[in-house]
């Protein structure tokens, strides 16, 4: 029974050692957090540019997509217009 409390005391402190490797590597993060603020701060304007820039584009896109759909559509209504001239002309 005596290496039950043995084997139990083991567990229990290599448990402990992993929290407490944790902890270090936590406050570790922290204290690097502020050098690591400028990079983020300076990745999240680049990464807003981006967006911004790929927003600009997929817009510009759709604009010239419209404008060759609204000349072919008056394209094709002038010449129903001017077949539904000569029809009415050509009954008289």
């Amino acid at each position: 029974m005596a290496t039950r409390k043995k084997a139990s005391r083991k567990k229990a402190g290599s448990a402990r050692g992993r929290s407490r490797g944790k902890t270090v590597k936590r406050s570790a993060a922290k204290k690097a957090g502020g050098a690591r603020s400028a990079r983020k701060r300076s990745t999240r304007q680049s990464q807003a540019k981006k967006q911004i820039a790929r927003a600009t584009r997929v817009a510009r896109g759709v604009v010239e997509q419209a404008t060759v759909a609204v000349v072919t559509g008056v394209d094709t209504l002038r010449g129903l217009g001017e077949t539904i001239v000569d029809r009415v002309r050509g009954d008289q």
